[in-house]
């Protein structure tokens, strides 16, 4: 059963691929299937990073809520232990 490529094989293959430069110094246009690649592959890497910042902000913002909930608990429960020992 043939091994699964990495990702960094298949980008760096692609690479390869868009290289513009051939043997004896001509230069070569980027061929639209290879860039395709290459555009699909920031695509999803550009995906993949608005998904992790948008998990980050709403666990940032969810231990905020806990730190504010937590916080006015404690005033509260200060405050109702304050007025009985009155």
């Amino acid at each position: 059963m043939p091994r699964k490529t990495s990702k960094a094989a298949k980008v760096e293959k692609v690479l390869h691929l868009l290289d513009t430069r051939q043997a004896g110094g001509r230069r070569r246009k980027a061929t639209d299937k290879y860039q395709q690649i290459v555009n699909e592959e920031h695509a999803r890497a550009k995906e993949a990073q608005n998904r992790a910042n948008v998990a980050a902000l709403r666990r940032r913002q969810r231990l905020e809520e806990e730190n504010n909930f937590h916080k006015r608990e404690r005033t509260h429960l200060n405050a109702v232990s304050s007025s009985r020992r009155v």
